[in-house]
């Protein structure tokens, strides 16, 4: 199984792009950056429109700081929705 390295806000942004791929944090994550993404709306949530099929591995790693300003929006985190046979761990 090919796994894809996150190593920055960017690329956790797009893991949405990728919902059946296979992901891990390489380090920790600072997503300050966030705040100003989307014309202040932040970070969009992966999985936002359907549900995220993947997995991510975060290795033992942190994400800080990421920023969702989406009140009329009911999937709202870092993962909007995510399928059964999705895998997320720490």
């Amino acid at each position: 199984m090919t796994e894809i390295a996150i190593t920055n806000a960017t690329e956790l942004q797009n893991m949405k792009d990728a919902p059946t791929d296979n992901f891990y944090l390489d380090n920790d994550i600072d997503c300050s950056e966030t705040k100003d993404w989307n014309g202040g709306a932040g970070f969009e949530p992966i999985g936002f429109l359907s549900s995220f099929l993947g997995t991510l591995d975060g290795r033992g790693h942190k994400i800080s700081n990421l920023f969702i300003n989406r009140p009329e929006d009911a999937f709202v985190g870092l993962f909007g929705m995510l399928d059964d046979q999705a895998s997320v761990q720490e």
